[in-house]
């Protein structure tokens, strides 16, 4: 821990995080420049990316608009909905690949911090592995992230306030 920011954040993945069962990580998120940073300290850190299996990437291209590229990371654009978010979701939680899954939201009109936050806590309840996976969440924004930040440590999910806090 080289600060209070590193301070908070381990806390928060001591307190709520499950046991890494590997070592390969996605990334979701809804804009290209945090799914960036994270790549960019995760591989400061020397980690891996997960490949995401043909069945993941064909269910992917089924659900998400044809500008969405099934790619780790898995950029939603900066209009992704909740829908859009739960839908990817559900195709990554059945992939074997994937290890750990870090979910970012930037402050976004079409996907509201909180509600999207809610549908995604919803997704993970619903789905078997959704309580099993590793399960990273960072929603950006100081105030207009607080209460689904709250929402996400509530319901036992590591959330930050930063993509490298998440790495």
């Amino acid at each position: 821990v080289q600060d209070t920011h590193d301070l908070f954040s381990a806390v928060e993945t001591l307190s709520h995080m499950r046991p890494l069962k590997g070592e390969k990580i996605m990334i979701m998120s809804n804009g290209a420049a945090p799914a960036a940073l994270a790549i960019d300290a995760l591989w400061l850190r020397n980690g891996k990316l997960s490949e995401l299996t043909e069945e993941t990437c064909s269910g992917l291209a089924k659900l998400l608009p044809a500008s969405v590229e099934a790619n780790n990371p898995l950029d939603l654009r900066d209009d992704a909905t909740p829908e859009h978010y739960c839908q990817a979701l559900s195709c990554m939680l059945d992939d074997s690949n994937i290890d750990t899954l870090l979910i970012i939201h930037a402050p976004s009109a079409a996907a509201p911090a909180t509600e999207c936050a809610q549908a995604i806590i919803q997704q993970l309840k619903q789905h078997p592995r959704g309580k099993r996976l590793t399960i990273l969440t960072n929603w950006c924004g100081e105030h207009s992230s607080i209460e689904a930040r709250r929402l996400f440590s509530d319901a036992a999910i590591p959330t930050y306030r930063t993509p490298e806090g998440a790495i």
